[in-house]
């Protein structure tokens, strides 16, 4: 199933609600996750998390391919915007970057509420968030939506 959000051409997502025992959301089509570990979320909220998945990268105002930037994953919208972990949950994406992670330019690109857009190039502040690369997947660390 395929849908237009905001632009974004989506062609996976999920959607679930969360505790205090965290939980695993996943869109087996897409080969998109996010893990939430026990203690993310307060004792006694129930907080809905879900992401969306896009293979577009047209409308990244800051995505730059006459410049030699190329769009190695799919762009994954995850929300609520604002929400705040108490620990770092793991999003895993599929990628097509190759596993050495020193031979990549990494960039991270992301988008506030109002769409506007920010990217990282510092090298190092990424791979901060990177948790683990493979061949064909990476993990990031994030605690905050």
């Amino acid at each position: 199933i395929y849908s237009t959000q905001d632009g974004f051409n989506i062609i996976g997502s999920a959607r679930g609600v969360m505790d205090c025992y965290g939980g695993k959301l996943s869109c087996p089509l897409t080969g998109v996750s996010i893990s939430v570990p026990a203690g993310a979320i307060p004792e006694g909220v129930q907080q809905e998390i879900y992401f969306q998945v896009s293979q577009d990268g047209s409308n990244i105002r800051s995505f730059n391919a006459k410049q030699g930037e190329r769009l190695l994953s799919p762009i994954v919208l995850c929300g609520p915007h604002g929400v705040q972990f108490l620990k770092p949950v793991e999003l895993t994406l599929p990628h097509c970057g190759g596993d050495d992670a020193d031979q990549l330019a990494l960039m991270l690109h992301g988008a506030n509420q109002n769409g506007s857009t920010n990217h990282q190039q510092d090298k190092s502040m990424m791979l901060n968030g990177i948790n683990h690369v493979t061949n064909s997947n990476v993990s990031i660390l994030v605690d905050h939506f």
